[in-house]
């Protein structure tokens, strides 16, 4: 085994080594370039928006609003919660401006009980508080998202 000193060991395609400030000793040991073709389970997402519109939530979320209004509220639904939640972020904390404001629905600490919930982290309860709370507040959530666009909240 060589033992070498260095800080930082930067492998170039060329196979060409290059040390850069020296600050302790490592040894040196043979780096194989990986000749295998990547599985196709492997192989990189090109529409990452293709598998992040699959989520299970969202699934869920789509035939909550569809049961209770229909498909055609979908849209106005799917941008609230992308707006309030950072699309789609469960544990979201609004806490930008101090504000209790958390979760897919963006609910304050005082919303989850006006409808008959309690603040939690479990994706499918943060949907089914949402649903009520448009339903109660503006009937629809075509509604909710107008008065979003004008107000910045709902």
């Amino acid at each position: 085994m060589v033992l070498v000193a260095i800080a930082i060991l930067l492998l170039i395609p060329s196979k060409t080594y290059s040390y850069i400030a020296v600050t302790e000793i490592v040894p040196i040991i043979e780096v194989k370039p990986h000749t295998e073709a990547i599985s196709p389970q492997l192989q990189p997402v090109t529409d990452w928006t293709q598998e992040f519109n699959q989520l299970p939530i969202q699934e869920y979320a789509k035939e909550k609003v569809t049961e209770k209004w229909s498909e055609s509220e979908w849209e106005s639904f799917n941008k609230i919660i992308n707006q309030e939640s950072r699309y789609w972020e469960v544990t979201t904390d609004h806490n930008l401006n101090l504000s209790t404001a958390y979760g897919l629905g963006g609910f304050l600490d005082s919303t989850w009980a006006t409808v008959g919930c309690i603040k939690t982290d479990e994706a499918k309860m943060q949907i089914d508080c949402t649903i009520k709370y448009i339903e109660a507040r503006y009937k629809t959530p075509t509604q909710a998202y107008s008065f979003h666009l004008l107000n910045n909240y709902y």
